[in-house]
This record gives structure tokens, sequence and C-alpha cells, in this order.
């Protein structure tokens, strides 16, 4: 009985694990790298604000990053580094209040 109760908390210990690491990388890139992306969402001609931005990817010459405005929309830009600054290769809106945009993302920023 011990053996079967160790696992079962082990295996709900390691679920854990595995679905807070995005969760947790995002958190230590956006500590690390986050002030770099502020205000790039701009580069869109078409989003003027945004809550708060999570990198999600960093290479050092790449990044991605989701950029939210609470209740409005989550867009998710992508960027490379050109000439000691980043620009925006990609945008994509995976969700809108509008209901024009519904794509899943994982992990989930809301």
């Amino acid at each position: 009985m011990k053996k079967k109760t160790l696992a079962v908390i082990l295996a709900a210990f390691v679920a854990i694990i595995i679905i807070s690491f995005p969760y947790l990388k995002a958190e230590y890139l956006t500590a690390r790298y986050g002030s770099q992306f502020e205000g790039l969402y701009e580069q869109t001609h078409m989003l003027v604000y945004a809550d708060y931005c999570k990198v999600l990817e960093y290479d050092g010459s790449h990044a991605r990053c989701v950029y939210i405005e609470k209740g409005v929309c989550t867009n998710v830009l992508e960027f490379k580094l050109h000439n000691g600054s980043w620009e925006m290769t990609h945008w994509e809106t995976i969700w809108s209040s509008s209901g024009s945009a519904d794509s899943l993302m994982w992990p989930l920023y809301f």
C-alpha cells in the first residue's frame, strides 16, 4: 500500500512539473530578457496597448513573445535581431474578444 501511495504522489509531482515547465521557462526568460521587448508590439502599427508581455523563446538572435491586452486580444510576435535592434518578422493574433481569432496556445496566458 505504501508503494502504491508513493507512486501516485510521485506521478502527480512529475505531472505538475511537466505542466508548469512552460510557465516557469517563460517567467525566467521574461525576467532576464523582457525589458528588450517592452513596447515592440507597436511595430505592428495596429496594436496600441498591451497589459503585459511574456518572452516564450529567446536565443540571442530570435525571440518569440506574447503580448496580452486583457479581455481584448492576445498576440504572438516573433523578432529577429538585425543591426543591434529587434525587428518583428511574424505576427499572429491568437485570441480576440471579437471572435476573429480563436487559436490554442500553450502555455496559456490570460
